[in-house]
């Protein structure tokens, strides 16, 4: 009808505001950094009576919760619209922020991260499914949204947890802008509130247009239950948060568990009948990769930014930092956007084949070759530019690829797995840096310690090269298996 294309066109442009809203506030939420501050308000824990000694449990439970949340609305997004599950999954971040301001202990603190965690996962799989369900005509700039949209936000994040003063909270402040010494800790637990605003504003209006459109979307099949596959691992994260095992034995688990999703996936794959299934399992490797690529990658990188520049008796300024993160987050989302800009499949061609596994495999590749370029890079200096630069491009051209082409299924897998993932690399990532640091009893912790973490560093990026390869095989099979039952019919 040629009145209803005024609407779908807003609706795409309001679904694509809300997707980035969302997103970026889900992974401040999920990887908030600024978190750790709260060691520094133990003396107001202490002053409201815990006895807790496992004071860091705030800090760790969000992720567990993220990774619950995410493989819950992966499935209900698939039962129903998905900016209805977008809508709910605000609802427990802004119960979480109500509760905020009456938190008083230690188990509010637990609560409120829990529900804020819980709904930040929900998010990234909400607007995952929402770039899924559109259709084909504007299916790629959605992708390319939430690929730029998370991927930026990842270094976004970096950034706000290495700046001191916290950037864009809300806080008691003095006239300079520096914030003042206080224990009224609750607004450190409800971080943006204006991020939260403008997400829930968004969601209304792309709710109001997609009924006003009446956008359709494939209805529910028994595939669809393999978007709660999240919840699977997201029991290992629990059990690790709350058991506390040893530092190798955490490290094992979470690469098993990294690599287990992908072994998982490549079974699957070599059993699916269909292309949808297929670009499914494709999606989801892809998002398991590219998301733990950045979101480890940076986290290894600023956790050890000041000790070589300690060292050598100079401090490496913020602005420095500030160049090197922009770059990347520039180059993800320029990833993302040839992604988005390949030409459909359909049309054939060097760009349609760009925009499909070629694509994921093109990008996966280019994440390989940074992960090798960084391996003699020991902090996040000029140093780690161009490595640091092809792992985010890379990123962001694979996860796009893989979106525009997965449809609804794939989408949400690609977005509750992509959760798991970036939980589970930056635990990973600081159990790595941890490990292998033994504390000397004497006041020269500075260089065994900068030892472990560039040891720890580089086992970081040659575990990932294993696991980028390992997605480009799971996405190889897949896509050799779907040509083979395309074929045989």
């Amino acid at each position: 009808m040629p009145d209803s294309e005024p609407t779908s066109r807003a609706a795409t442009v309001a679904a694509a505001l809300s997707i980035a809203a969302a997103v970026v506030l889900a992974v401040l939420l999920v990887g908030d950094h600024r978190f750790a501050r709260l060691y520094d308000e133990l003396l107001a824990f202490r002053l409201l009576g815990a006895r807790s000694t496992n004071v860091d449990m705030p800090l760790l439970v969000a992720g567990p919760a993220a990774c619950l949340g995410a493989g819950l609305a992966g499935w209900l997004a698939r039962a129903a619209e998905p900016w209805l599950v977008l809508l709910g999954a605000l609802v427990p971040v802004a119960v979480g922020y109500w509760v905020a301001q009456n938190a008083t202990s230690v188990p509010d603190l637990i609560a409120v991260r829990t529900l804020t965690g819980a709904g930040a996962g929900a998010l990234l799989a909400a607007t995952a499914a929402q770039v899924g369900a559109a259709g084909e005509r504007v299916r790629h700039y959605l992708a390319g949204t939430w690929a730029a949209a998370l991927l930026a936000a990842l270094a976004l994040r970096t950034w706000l947890a290495a700046s001191d003063p916290p950037l864009l909270s809300v806080g008691p402040r003095d006239a300079l802008g520096n914030p003042l010494p206080t224990h009224d800790w609750q607004y450190l637990i409800r971080p943006y509130p204006w991020l939260l605003a403008l997400a829930a504003a968004l969601g209304v209006l792309l709710a109001c247009l997609s009924v006003a459109g009446r956008l359709s979307r494939p209805l529910p099949r028994p595939a669809d239950w393999s978007a709660l596959l999240a919840l699977l691992p997201a029991g290992a994260l629990a059990l690790i948060v709350f058991t506390r095992p040893g530092g190798g034995t955490a490290v094992a688990v979470l690469f098993a568990l990294l690599a287990g999703m992908l072994v998982l996936l490549g079974a699957l794959a070599r059993a699916a009948r269909g292309t949808a299934v297929a670009s499914a399992l494709v999606a989801g490797a892809a998002a398991v990769a590219a998301v733990a690529a950045l979101a480890g990658t940076l986290v290894a990188l600023v956790e050890q930014r000041d000790l070589p520049a300690a060292l050598a008796g100079v401090r490496e300024s913020r602005g420095t930092l500030a160049v090197v993160l922009a770059t990347a987050a520039i180059a993800a989302a320029a990833g993302a956007a040839a992604g988005a800009a390949a030409g459909t499949p359909a049309a054939g061609g060097v760009g349609g084949r760009w925009g499909g596994p070629v694509g994921v495999l093109a990008g996966l590749a280019a994440a390989v070759l940074g992960a090798l370029a960084l391996l003699p890079v020991s902090g996040a200096s000029t140093a780690a530019l161009p490595g640091l630069v092809l792992v985010a491009a890379g990123c962001g051209l694979a996860l796009t690829a893989a979106l525009r082409t997965a449809g609804a299924l794939g989408a949400a897998l690609a977005g509750s797995l992509g959760t798991v993932s970036l939980v589970a690399a930056g635990m990973l990532v600081l159990g790595l840096m941890s490990w292998r640091y033994q504390p000397t009893g004497s006041e020269d912790f500075a260089e065994p310690l900068l030892r472990a973490q560039v040891e720890g560093q580089r086992w970081w990026l040659a575990l990932l090269v294993v696991l980028l390869l390992a997605a480009g095989a799971v996405i190889a099979v897949a896509t050799t298996r779907s040509r083979s039952v395309q074929h045989a019919r």
